[in-house]
């Protein structure tokens, strides 16, 4: 029995094969680093504690809002939340004309931002609600911290420079400064938090609380928190990063880095919205810094701004050429936006500027594949393994490629060998398909098996156990899993096929009919559904429902002569001899190899009375097939007629 077309494209993990859960438009991985759980809602209520200690009491209710929608007996977020109104009512009693003062401020500067970008985001500092978080690509973290490594340094640079400007006095205080600044971030990184807050303190009121000094600090301490973001001592980290992030704001809206710091931790705690408004004005500040760029784009991202986000992965990569993150972070944009081709020459940009940029290079296989190019999307993902010998990822996508050109033996070995390295329910679902079609049935059992009991609910997996079973002769076995899958996907044409077949062929017409109708009621168009109830009905003898469904099915599959020949036999049944003759003409023209249909022919015209083109037929048929099985019979109609 032929394996179902619609569920036999292999699983893997992406692009180009059948996958087992429904794939989200936005879901594309992008390079973002941050975690999610608990850590993530005690980071929003440690920022939303920030933001009510620093009167932006709307910020911290959006945030509070979030986490009660995810669970509203949350106690802590319920405390908060309430502490926030009153706060915000006494505050806005008194302030009310100075805040309103400030929100046109702001609307006026985002505006100018957005107009400077071209972007087309809404012209509003409150937050939406968070959209759906792209996933990160796990190698891009460990660059872009290079990259942020590098932009510090530059920066030491620019302020060396503006440094040998300065008067005498100027220049042994700016050292001093940098000296407590460059112990504190010292102490950061050997987790020494109460002496690094001190030397942080002491620059920041050396300098006189500047606010260059303030953003370097706020910076310092996000840098910090994100060495070891799950601990709960970073979490007050995070907190002095806000706060002094916004101090630098508040005594000089024109620095940048507070705002790009700012905009990063936002889009850590995937507060997408937040993240663009802090970033827009960053960007607005510092055009020409690649990483505000960057991470503008992760968080139009996040927000579902697609066609904003692949301008500032564009900006990225025309302001840096070799940031290879920008330009896989831009091919997600254009998966994203339907650009396949576009997406492409990005992940292909991306390894030219790293050669061995694996996750890049497996992207362009599957993109490959997509387009059905199997050769290159082999080529790409072995380019892919000789980066990352050891990737499960590529092996499966790899084996599952060569299965889709139908070289089922090197699949075989490359699943095998995924599966020594990670066990899971896809590649032994895989590997059953492989081993079905290399004809090893017991085999295939034992990895349709392994799938299901990791995965009891998957309709395909079962079905697939029923094909194994077939295959290797267990007919009560595959009984008892397209059953399964027929109770597991209601929606599901193809075990009640089987199933009818199976019936058929056993002899109980009765239940064949009965799954073949389910079948056909579920989908119309399948073609194995229509043969089955033409092939019962006709062995029920109700030809004129025989008919009807086998003229469905040579509709559905005009070229194959079996069809033509199964619709032949049922208007024969039904003594619709005109129409037999006529089918069985056009087949032995289609195909003059099948020899039963000029023996069935020949009687159609005998039937008739058309003796002449009977004896026609019957010639023809022996002259062309001497041998022929049914010769003596033929021999005999021909001297009665």
């Amino acid at each position: 029995m032929s394996i179902d077309s619609r569920k036999t494209r292999y699983l893997a993990l992406a692009g180009g094969f059948l996958v087992l859960v429904a794939i989200a438009v936005g879901a594309f991985f992008l390079s973002t680093g941050g975690k999610g759980g608990s850590s993530e809602r005690k980071n929003t209520l440690a920022l939303a504690r920030d933001y009510v200690s620093q009167q932006e009491y709307q910020r911290a209710l959006d945030l509070l809002d979030k986490l009660l929608i995810q669970n509203a007996d949350d106690a802590d977020a319920k405390k908060l939340r309430d502490e926030a109104i009153s706060a915000k009512k006494t505050f806005e009693a008194g302030q009310q004309e100075k805040q309103s003062e400030l929100e046109k401020n702001q609307q006026q500067s985002l505006a100018q931002s957005l107009n400077k970008l071209g972007n087309q985001l809404e012209k509003t500092a409150k937050a939406k609600p968070a959209a759906p978080a792209p996933a990160a690509l796990d190698d891009s973290a460990a660059r872009q911290r290079q990259a942020e490594a590098e932009a510090a340094s530059a920066r030491k640079k620019a302020e060396a420079a503006d440094l040998a400007k300065k008067t005498k006095d100027e220049q042994e205080k700016a050292k001093k400064i940098q000296g407590l600044l460059d112990l504190g971030k010292k102490d950061l990184a050997d987790k020494k938090y109460p002496e690094a807050r001190q030397s942080f303190a002491d620059a920041a009121d050396l300098s006189g609380g500047s606010a260059s000094v303030l953003a370097d600090v706020g910076d310092s301490f996000y840098q910090g928190y994100k060495q070891n973001p799950d601990d709960p001592a970073s979490q007050d980290l995070l907190k002095d990063a806000i706060k002094n992030s916004r101090d630098a704001v508040k005594k000089d809206p024109s620095i940048s880095l507070p705002h790009y710091t700012l905009g990063k931790i936002n889009n850590d705690l995937k507060q997408w919205d937040n993240a663009v408004v802090e970033l827009v004005e960053a960007s607005r500040l510092d055009p020409k810094n690649y990483l505000v760029s960057f991470e503008l784009g992760k968080a139009q991202f996040g927000a579902r701004k697609y066609p904003d986000a692949r301008q500032s992965f564009e900006t990225t990569t025309a302001l840096n050429p070799k940031f290879e993150s920008a330009y896989v972070n831009l091919g997600g944009t254009l998966k994203v936006l339907g650009d396949q081709a576009g997406a492409l020459k990005a992940f292909q940009k991306a390894v030219l500027v790293k050669p061995d940029y694996a996750k890049a290079e497996l992207e362009v296989a599957r993109l490959l594949e997509a387009k059905g190019d199997d050769a290159g999307a082999i080529a790409a993902y072995k380019k892919t393994l000789v980066m990352a010998p050891d990737d499960p990822v590529a092996m499966r996508e790899l084996a599952a490629a060569y299965s889709s050109s139908g070289d089922y033996k090197t699949a075989e070995g490359l699943f095998q060998r995924a599966l020594v390295s990670r066990e899971d329910d896809t590649t032994d679902y895989n590997m059953a398909v492989v081993k079905l079609n290399l004809g090893k049935g017991k085999e295939a059992v034992q990895f349709a098996q392994k799938a299901v009991s990791q995965k009891p609910s998957s309709a395909l997996y079962q079905y697939t156990l029923g094909l194994a079973f077939e295959v290797a002769d267990n007919t009560d076995g595959a009984i008892s899993a397209y059953t399964e899958a027929a109770n597991l996907d209601k929606g599901y044409a193809n075990p009640r096929v089987n199933l009818g077949t199976i019936y058929f062929n056993e002899g109980f017409i009765d239940k064949a009919l009965d799954f073949s109708l389910q079948a056909y009621q579920i989908d119309a168009k399948n073609l194995k559904a229509n043969n089955n109830l033409g092939a019962a009905y006709a062995k029920k003898e109700l030809f004129d429902k025989s008919v009807a469904f086998y003229e469905n099915a040579l509709a559905l599959n005009p070229r194959d002569p079996l069809e033509r020949l199964a619709l032949a036999r049922a208007y024969v049944g039904n003594k619709n001899y005109e129409k037999a003759r006529d089918t069985y003409g056009e087949l032995v023209k289609l195909s003059p190899s099948q020899w039963d249909a000029f023996y069935e022919l020949g009687k159609v015209y005998v039937t008739l009375g058309d003796h002449d083109s009977a004896k026609k037929t019957f010639s023809d048929l022996l002259q062309k097939k001497p041998d022929y099985d049914k010769r003596a019979e033929v021999e005999k109609i021909l001297a009665g007629l």
